[in-house]
């Protein structure tokens, strides 16, 4: 009897730390954000906060340059960034909105806002001629999987006064180009069998394969550069400018750019029910 006695209160005693155990549990701790916000005090943090909340995305002016190149393959870097000037912040900031946000519909802004924007005073990537030499890149902008650099913000680049559009083309080229290598947006099939068979191979007939625009690095010759310069200058122009430059006979030589142009204004009409040949003829 004893023995059943001392057995009853062994289980009891285990029984009890266990229950005190479950009621003890250790709770996971949350894993902290990868930045802080905000990263000043000035009025326009309060509009990047926002903007976070809005689209889970983080601007950030204050970085280093692992922030940019982290992801980037290659032994060598092939793209810097100078920290942006505060005082073009906020200027910087207007102009994403006015020459690219503005012309689309927040559903679609929200899917493929890219993780984090950098603001920068300049960018400097190595182009196509230079292969080993850092060159200021002429549009300013950069994406990679995670990232969108924007190089707009300091005196320099806004003291250039370029047009609304020029500045349009050159940031919806980024911005989708970030799109489609996160994944936030699927390349259709279409496109991708318009596509050269080898990219690295297709600069010495850029217009018989239906590429348009100069890539200012090497690796951005992809199809991810090749369908967001297509979004970029379907945006920024009108149906007659097109007719009258790419899509002339002398350029499109073998009719793949108008094909490419049909299968990238179809898909954004199908898919997220944006018209961008429109965007393109706003002013």
């Amino acid at each position: 009897m004893q023995i059943h006695k001392k057995i009853l209160a062994g289980l009891l005693f285990v029984g009890g730390l266990y229950a005190c155990k479950k009621e003890a549990a250790i709770q996971p701790t949350p894993i902290p954000p990868f930045y802080t916000l905000p990263q000043g005090d000035q009025p326009y943090d309060d509009s990047i906060l926002a903007f976070k909340d809005k689209y889970a995305s983080y601007i950030l002016y204050k970085f280093t340059n692992y922030d940019l190149v982290y992801e980037v393959a290659g032994v060598t870097p092939r793209v810097a960034a100078r920290v942006a000037n505060p005082q073009y912040i906020d200027t910087t900031l207007k102009l994403f909105r006015s020459v690219f946000m503005n012309y689309y519909p927040e559903d679609f802004l929200k899917k493929t806002m890219p993780y984090k924007i950098l603001l920068a005073a300049s960018i400097d990537t190595m182009n196509v001629t230079y292969l080993n030499v850092l060159q200021p890149s002429i549009t300013g902008t950069f994406a990679s999987p995670t990232t969108l650099a924007i190089g707009w913000a300091d005196s320099t680049f806004i003291k250039k006064k370029y047009p609304a559009r020029t500045l349009r083309e050159w940031l919806t080229a980024a911005y989708m180009k970030h799109a489609t290598m996160s994944g936030a947006m699927k390349i259709p099939d279409e496109f991708v069998m318009l596509a050269p068979p080898a990219y690295n191979e297709a600069t010495s007939d850029p217009r018989g394969v239906g590429m348009l625009g100069q890539a200012t690095l090497m690796a951005d010759i992809s199809i991810y550069w090749d369908f967001g310069m297509y979004v970029a200058y379907i945006s920024s122009r009108s149906r007659a400018e097109l007719e009258n430059t790419i899509f002339k006979p002398n350029y499109d030589t073998k009719g793949l750019i108008r094909q490419k142009y049909e299968v990238v204004c179809n898909f954004f009409r199908n898919e997220y029910g944006i018209d961008l040949q429109a965007i393109g003829d706003r002013p």
